[in-house]
């Protein structure tokens, strides 16, 4: 099962816990969590961050397909995270994406936020 510990390796940082980041403190909290277990939030997180997406947006796929709104902090933070992907990334990652406008073209309506919905429209462009 994969973990961020085993595709980067150890990346414990040696700063008292009061002298780390945000983002240091989350990584080292998920570091030895499997992919699987990773929480919405957590894949949100990682996905904004670009980490393992090779490996994660499959994980997001199934979230997904789960609750299209799936979200911990707001409906649709899950596919917001996707939506902030760089075009670089998602070049790379084109069998997701085309996964995905499949999913979104099955959706006729939501109770989303104009945010949320606007990036829907976006990932619908993404692919031909």
């Amino acid at each position: 099962m994969s973990s961020f510990r085993k595709e980067f390796g150890d990346l414990s940082f040696s700063k008292p816990l009061k002298e780390q980041s945000s983002l240091e403190i989350w990584y080292e909290s998920v570091m030895d969590v499997p992919f699987d277990e990773l929480t919405i939030e957590d894949l949100c997180r990682a996905i904004r961050q670009e980490l393992c997406l090779a490996k994660l947006l499959p994980k997001a796929l199934v979230r997904l397909r789960q609750d299209i709104l799936a979200g911990e902090f707001y409906d649709g933070e899950l596919l917001n995270a996707v939506a902030s992907l760089t075009s670089t990334q998602r070049s790379k990652h084109l069998s997701f994406f085309r996964q995905l406008k499949s999913l979104l073209d099955d959706i006729v309506t939501l109770s989303a936020d104009e945010h949320t919905l606007n990036n829907i429209i976006k990932l619908r462009k993404v692919t031909p």
